[in-house]
């Protein structure tokens, strides 16, 4: 028997609903286990729930399960999970569903097998189901039964359902080995209050347990009709008793025989075991010979190979040697060359600066020069015009002639100003022609630099498209050898290859044999095949005929669950109704009656509405106070309540018919039937009671008598009794003002009543819609049409399943053909395994060598564009300083410009030149300073101011003297500088020796900071070609030729490292 890993119950109520299991789940993992509950906690009714799982509907102690559970409004759900096999863990699941129909306790009975971690587990099981609002409830029966049958069409295999208890017994003794007689025996030990102990209290010994336990359950097993086929087997077994006693004598004879043929055979196959071994060593000894003599042979001619192999090895190795050090010299060459370019490019840069710097300095030397030239001119034309003025004191001229000088001193003014103005002006042009065709020099150059960039470019997009193509291939070829080699770090494809090819055709030639021997399975698998779309067919239109079903049936208990939330909205104590069906009398009944009594309170509402109202507009005027009866409504109100309840009217009107007398006469012997209550004996003080309760509604006196009374009455035997009630009301409102008050209050009782019988009608009405909703969902989806439906589900559910079980049946012929051709089918698999593993390794081998082809084509591109990069950004560099030196003379030009200008702006700024600007020009070679002392003099003549013979004195001792100091420095100036050439010092001197003067600072620091990177350059490419020089003697030591290599020095390098794997 299995052992139990876990019990499940849920929506086990007992006791009336005081005591539950909502949804628990016992572990016991197939050990023992005790569960502790208090005393009268229900441990009879554990056990019995608990065996319903294998033993449905079972009685416990004389308890049915519909005594014990409460069914009436759910169903219970209960589940054992039980191990029937431990390595590997399997697990087998029994689960009933118990419900209450008319004819009593029903139940849904449910298997299935399960692996460990398995979707379908006792724990998921479906047994709690979310509601409308949220809230968890337990599954109805019909849920389950549903999900029952769908685990079986879906899992045939795995799950059943069983239409009888007999059938679901058979299964669990055939495929859990779960005895149902053996667990009837738990119900018997269990059978009372502490039945197990006094049970096992009676089985001290193997006799008694005997008696007690096993005999009882054989009695069962041969009860009714057991009996006839106990008695038949036991005859049969009869005769096999009989020829039994013979065989164990015939047995008997034979051992002995056997036992001396026994010791024959041993001799006998002991030596045929050493002639066998004999045959085998000699076997062996020669093999062993033959397999020395071919090895000792393969080993000389491996040998022999092994020689010729190393002495070609060592050939290939030696030339592969030379090639390296011809590639480390020729790498040598390139770095010597590549240093060269970066110190030849530096060292022009930097021999440009120098150059300029020499120039900057021969100009401003030549300035320097012609400013003290020109200073010493001007003062010696200024020392003869001072003697000259000095000779001329002693003599008296003529104011004409002095007019006449005058004049010719304005004349030539005019000359000077017109000769430094063309001075300048030529200047001007000459700079500006120089600046344009700098700026014609720049542009040019700029469209250089501009078109080496855009070179440059398309240099650098191609290699970035190179490089990526080349990645790209080299990690296709290696997911390539990744794929196809075995061991890619050992092996490679191009010794590969030629092997895949041998064992390609071998293959093939395999395939067309197997392909033969399965063509005639295959023709019955595809007759097979064949009928399978008629059934797949027959199965779908099931399927879509069971969804449509299932459909309707939602749209109907969609509609009822919609129905059921708003009333136990309404009616709380409801929530555990999941069928309107189920309680459709109780649900109509109930809420007709509310409906009605609603009718009834609200019809009493009127009343005292109308009452109410009477009353305050009865009494609104009055200033003294009336009467009103009402007792037929208290005796209708308490008629239940008493034996005999019956108003003096009636009884007056009974007793005319029966005693044939009439009222007025029975009136005339007690007037007071009208305002009377006859009663029992025994409830005088009940009624009387009553009144006392109700005396606030009263408006006239009520009297009780009894039956009795009443009849002496009519006989006029009796006389009038003192059992009477008079209302307090008029008793209160003999007052004025509490008559006054009591209106007030009789006012408010009105409106109040008012209210309440509002309200009372809103209450009415939504109840009535609740029942009119119950009543349009009872006539639309009737329990019959619903039933239906679920009927017509389960049998187009069950049609699906045996639908789905034929194509799986079908299925299974397949496979099992499949399974014949399995052995064919396996070694052709095998050859088809190896022949496309084969295919697609040539397939991926040719695509290997395509792109190492096309890789290697990549990286000559790669490497010729990338020599063709460095020697376009070299261009760069060149024309970008060409560009920069073009920009910094230009710019000095502008400079330049600048300062030829401003003399041109002080020149005609002058005085003198905007006096003498009318005049016609004379030229002559007097400087300004000059011309300008012998106008101021004579305009002093003319104006009779001659200057002082003193005056003149001090100014020639000071031009002598500034004379004197300019030869001076021009002295000084040729110690400098040595003989430079003559230049007329222009009239922007100053301002360009100031700006040379930055320049050359600006020179200075340039040649000081390329200084040493020339210099570093330098011993670079000397180091570089003395290590080149070295190098390449010591290779014409070893070797007489250098190899000359026609690829890149990269690819070069490439093919080396893949001979050297070689």
């Amino acid at each position: 028997m299995p052992s139990i890993s876990k019990i499940r119950f849920t929506n086990v109520v007992y006791e009336g609903g005081a005591k539950r299991y909502n949804d628990d789940i016992f572990l016991f993992d197939s050990h023992n286990g005790a569960i502790l509950l208090e005393n009268g906690g229900g441990k009879t009714v554990f056990i019995q729930t608990a065996i319903q799982a294998i033993l449905p509907n079972v009685e416990l102690a004389e308890r049915k399960m519909k005594d014990t559970l409460s069914l009436e409004s759910s169903s219970a759900h209960i589940a054992i999970e039980w191990i029937i096999n431990e390595r590997p863990r399997r697990y087998g699941l029994t689960a009933v569903t118990l419900y209450m129909a008319k004819e009593g306790v029903k139940s849904y009975r449910y298997t299935y097998e399960y692996e460990e971690g398995d979707k379908h587990r006792i724990e998921e099981l479906p047994f709690i189901r979310t509601s409308i609002g949220g809230k968890v409830r337990p599954a109805s029966r019909d849920e389950m039964n549903e999900y029952y049958m769908t685990m079986k069409s879906s899992h045939p295999l795995k799950a059943n359902t069983f239409d009888t208890v007999k059938s679901y017994h058979q299964y669990l003794e055939e495929r859990f080995k779960i005895i149902a007689s053996e667990w009837k025996k738990i119900t018997v030990i269990n059978s009372s209050e502490g039945g197990v102990e006094s049970f096992f209290d009676g089985c001290k010994t193997t006799s008694q347990l005997v008696d007690q336990l096993l005999i009882p359950t054989v009695e069962e097993a041969i009860a009714g009709k057991g009996s006839v086929d106990f008695v038949q087997t036991f005859e049969k077994q009869r005769e096999h008793f009989k020829a039994h006693k013979r065989l164990r004598r015939v047995i008997e004879e034979n051992k002995q025989v056997e036992k001396q043929i026994e010791g024959y055979v041993s001799c006998f196959k002991q030596l045929d075991q050493v002639e066998k071994q004999l045959e085998e060593q000699k076997v062996k000894a020669k093999a062993l010979y033959h397999h020395t003599k071919q090895e000792e042979e393969e080993i000389k001619t491996a040998l022999t190979n092994i020689q010729a192999s190393l002495e070609d090895w060592q050939s290939e190795k030696d030339e592969w040697e030379r090639k390296e050090k011809s590639y480390e010299i020729s790498l040598l060459e390139q770095k010597k060359a590549e240093a060269y370019e970066k110190y030849k490019l530096e060292k022009d840069e930097f021999d440009k600066i120098v150059q300029d710097q020499k120039e900057k300095n021969n100009r401003i030397a030549k300035l320097r020069v012609a400013r003290v030239n020109e200073e010493i001119k001007k003062n010696e034309e200024l020392q003869t015009h001072f003697l000259e003025q000095l000779s001329l004191l002693e003599k008296d001229e003529e104011i004409i002639d002095l007019e006449e000088q005058f004049a010719d001193n304005t004349a030539f003014l005019k000359g000077y100003f017109v000769g430094e103005e063309e001075k300048i002006q030529g200047n001007i042009k000459q700079i500006e022609f120089q600046k344009d065709r700098k700026r014609e020099e720049i542009e040019q150059e700029k469209k250089v630099y501009d078109s080496i960039v855009e070179e440059l470019n398309k240099r650098l997009l191609k290699e970035t498209e190179l490089d990526t193509k080349k990645t790209h291939l080299e990690n296709d070829m290696a997911e390539i050898a990744k794929a196809i080699l075995s061991h890619p770090l050992k092996e490679r494809v191009e010794d590969e290859f030629p092997k895949w090819e041998s064992d390609f055709q071998r293959y093939e030639q395999e395939i067309l044999d197997f392909n033969k021997q399965l063509k005639g399975l295959e023709k019955s698998k595809h007759e097979l095949k064949e009928a399978i779309p008629n059934v797949q067919s027959e199965y779908e239109k099931l399927q879509e005929e069971a969804r449509t079903l299932k459909h309707q049936i939602k749209a109907i208990e969609d509609q009822q669950n919609e129905i059921l939330t708003e009333l136990v909205v309404r009616i709380p104590q409801w929530q555990h109704y999941y069928s309107i069906y189920e309680k459709e009398e109780t649900i109509i009944g109930q809420l007709e009656e509310k409906v009605e009594k609603l009718s009834r309170e609200r019809e009493e509402l009127l009343f005292k509405e109308r009452q109410a109202t009477r009353i305050a507009d009865d009494y609104e005027n009055n200033i003294s106070f009336t009467a009103d009866p009402k007792l037929e409504l208290w005796k209708n109100r308490w008629r239940n309540q008493f034996a005999y309840l019956e108003l003096g009217t009636d009884f007056v009107q009974q007793a005319a018919r029966s005693l044939e007398g009439s009222v007025e006469e029975y009136h005339t012997i007690y007037p007071y039937w009208a305002i009377t209550f006859i009663v029992t004996e025994t409830e005088v003080s009940k009624l009387h009671d009553k009144l006392l309760s109700v005396e606030m509604e009263m408006s006239h006196p009520v009297y009780i008598c009894t039956e009795e009374e009443a009849r002496m009455l009519i006989r006029e035997q009796g006389k009038l009794n003192d059992q009477q009630v008079f209302p307090r009301i008029w008793k209160e409102n003999l007052s004025i003002e509490k008559f006054n008050n009591w209106k007030i209050e009789v006012q408010k009782l009105a409106i109040q009543s008012k209210e309440k019988r509002t309200n009372k009608e809103l209450e009415l009405q939504s109840w009535r819609t609740v029942l009119a909703k119950v009543h349009e969902f009872v006539r639309n989806s009737p329990f019959n049409q619903y039933t239906y439906l679920t009927e017509r589900f389960k049998l187009a559910s069950e049609d699906e399943a045996k639908q789905k079980r034929v194509l799986h049946e079908l299925t299974m012929q397949i496979e099992t053909k499949d399974k014949e051709m399995e052995v064919y089918n396996n070694r052709l698999a095998e050859a088809n395994n190896l022949y496309n593993g084969l295919m697609s390794r040539l397939d991926h081998g040719r695509k290997y060598f395509s792109k190492k082809r096309e890789c290697k084509l990549c990286k000559q591109e790669l490497i010729k564009v990338r020599e063709e990069i460095n020697e376009g950004k070299r261009k760069q560099e060149k024309s970008k300083r060409l560009l920069n030196n073009a920009n910094e003379i230009f710019e000095e030009l502008d400079g330049q410009l600048r300062l030829a200008k401003d003399p041109l702006y002080k020149l005609r700024g002058d005085s003198y030149y905007k006096e003498v600007a009318a005049e016609e020009p004379k030229y002559s070679f007097k400087s300004l300073e000059l011309l300008v002392n012998e106008r101021k003099s004579l305009r002093s003549k003319l104006e009779n101011k001659q200057q002082g013979r003193g005056i003149l004195e001090e100014k020639l001792a000071a031009v002598k003297s500034k004379l004197n100091d300019l030869t001076n420095e021009r002295k000084l100036l040729q110690e400098q500088y040595g003989n430079v050439e003559a230049l007329e010092f222009p009239a922007y001197g100053y301002e360009e020796i100031s700006q040379l003067n930055k320049t050359i600072r600006n020179l200075d620091g340039k040649i000081a900071s390329l200084r040493p990177t020339v210099d570093r350059l330098w011993g670079q490419w000397t180091k570089a070609s003395n290590e080149f020089d070295l190098r390449k003697g010591d290779f014409y030591e070893v070797y007489q030729e250098l190899v000359n290599f026609n690829v890149p020095l990269k690819e070069v390098k490439d093919q080396l490292d893949i001979e050297q794997k070689i």
